[in-house]
């Protein structure tokens, strides 16, 4: 009797445990998620904002990436990215992009100097077709030695694509806001994308 009194016990304290862990979990996912998506909202609003300014304005193009580049920090680059005269002759000479180093420090440099065509590459024709903007999949970029992630959104000048707006956002932070996180005891964090790439665990394990 005390034997089977005990299993009981024992089961029904487990139950309870379990749910009471369910429960702190989903709420602590939800509170992660909603200060990700209010960040991540943020950066999209910037891009969709800067493409309808830059779009009438492309000599106004690099002022105005520096200048929100240096007011938010949750940006690690911008570009102005625009189809080149080869191909349009209408297309401004420049397409900058202003990146953040690891001091805080910015700096610019013309796209269309790169040695390898942007204009050919998936990223930008993906964004060419972003009139209201989309998240792209996140890659290491190997001149920073960073993981990042790029919203775009396309520039359009007389009702037309003629550009594309790009957000770098480095994937460190999300590893910060899993670090921080008060959890229950012998539970892991993660973030993964809607394709179920991981974008931040807590440990290098699933790194």
């Amino acid at each position: 009797v005390v034997v089977a009194g005990g299993l009981l016990l024992f089961r029904v304290v487990r139950q309870q445990i379990l749910e009471q862990t369910h429960r702190e979990s989903a709420v602590l996912a939800g509170d992660v998620s909603h200060r990700i998506q209010h960040r991540l909202d943020k950066v999209s609003d910037t891009a969709q904002m800067l493409a309808a300014l830059i779009g009438p304005r492309p000599d106004d193009a690099e002022p105005l990436i520096r200048d929100a580049l240096a007011h938010n920090a949750d940006l690690d680059g911008l570009a102005a990215a625009y189809v080149p005269a080869s191909i349009d002759a209408r297309a401004p000479v420049r397409s900058p992009f202003v990146s953040r180093h690891l001091d805080g420090s910015l700096s610019v440099r013309d796209l269309l100097k790169d040695p390898a065509p942007y204009w050919t590459q998936a990223w930008f024709a993906t964004g060419l077709a972003c009139a209201t903007g989309c998240w792209q999949q996140p890659f290491f970029s190997q001149s920073r030695q960073r993981r990042l992630v790029n919203y775009s959104a396309a520039i359009e000048a007389g009702g037309r694509p003629v550009g594309v707006l790009n957000a770098d956002v480095t994937l460190e932070w999300l590893q910060g806001v899993l670090q921080a996180l008060n959890k229950p005891r012998d539970t892991e964090a993660f973030v993964i994308d809607q394709q179920g790439v991981y974008l931040a665990v807590e440990g290098s394990a699933l790194a």
